[in-house]
């Protein structure tokens, strides 16, 4: 509901902070459908998450911040190169 009501002001960008936080399985699926579903029609979207399959699921480009170091990736496998350190 909460992304519905976002989209009624015609945002440039979409910011997603933390939006599987809390939510079981079956509702991230619905999430991640939608998400899928709005880049699909040329929504830019800005998600800020600490699940990082969801990432993969949804992403087109990755930044990982940690220690005030940014980095950036249009590749999943940035996430999949992770070590516990980063996490």
């Amino acid at each position: 509901m909460a992304i519905a009501r976002a989209l009624a002001m015609n945002p440039m960008m979409l910011l997603l902070d933390e939006p599987t936080s809390g939510l079981d399985e079956s509702r991230i699926g619905q999430v991640l459908q939608i998400n899928n579903e709005l880049s699909r029609t040329g929504v830019t979207m800005l998600l800020i998450t600490h699940n990082l399959r969801f990432s993969k699921q949804t992403g087109h480009r990755f930044g990982l911040l940690r220690q005030g170091s940014l980095q950036v990736s249009d590749n999943p496998a940035l996430l999949d190169s992770l070590q516990e350190d980063w996490l």
